[in-house]
């Protein structure tokens, strides 16, 4: 648990989206991703006055990278709860500052919970440790075309290796 801020002294880890959503768009979410957290950019410049920062790529799982150089694109998830305990679990004992993460959009997978019933959630690990969490958002703020599921009905059981038929209801929204 960090009580004060000291320059150099204590971390700032930053995760960034390693998702393939990170790549539509044009130029790419990722592109852009990378340019502004780029081990040379002007921002991780100035984040490095005052924090050692560690960097991490994360999708379903988090893991650290030498810079943002290094992100493909090429996971399946955005699981930020994992991300934020993998990024804890690493530097567990090192004095954290500050987390910065970088995303494109919602969660879209659930926590892993396998065998951690007990453990608190990365938020609630953040929390409790004082830590601030900065989030910024990657891409567009509204979508020019959307896809809402209103109703599904399913059977509430079903046999092993059976077919499942389902009856929904689904809407499309198109602004512009």
């Amino acid at each position: 648990v960090v009580t004060t801020a000291a320059p150099r002294q204590n971390i700032a880890a930053v995760l960034l989206d390693d998702s393939a959503s990170m790549t539509l768009e044009s130029p790419s979410r990722l592109d852009r991703a990378k340019q502004a957290f780029g081990a040379q950019s002007a921002l991780m410049k100035r984040l490095g006055e005052r924090f050692q920062v560690r960097t991490y790529r994360f999708s379903d799982v988090a893991a650290r990278v030498k810079d943002a150089g290094t992100l493909t694109g090429t996971g399946k998830a955005t699981r930020f709860d994992d991300a934020l305990n993998g990024v804890l679990s690493d530097l567990e004992g090192f004095p954290l500052g500050a987390v910065v993460l970088v995303s494109d959009g919602a969660d879209n997978s659930p926590a892993t919970f396998q065998g951690r019933e007990h453990e608190q959630s990365g938020l609630a690990r953040l929390k409790a440790a004082h830590v601030p969490l900065h989030t910024v958002g990657v891409g567009k703020t509204s979508f020019d075309r959307d896809l809402q599921v209103n109703d599904v009905s399913v059977a509430p059981t079903a046999l092993a290796g059976g077919v499942i038929s389902e009856i929904g209801r689904a809407s499309c929204r198109e602004r512009g």
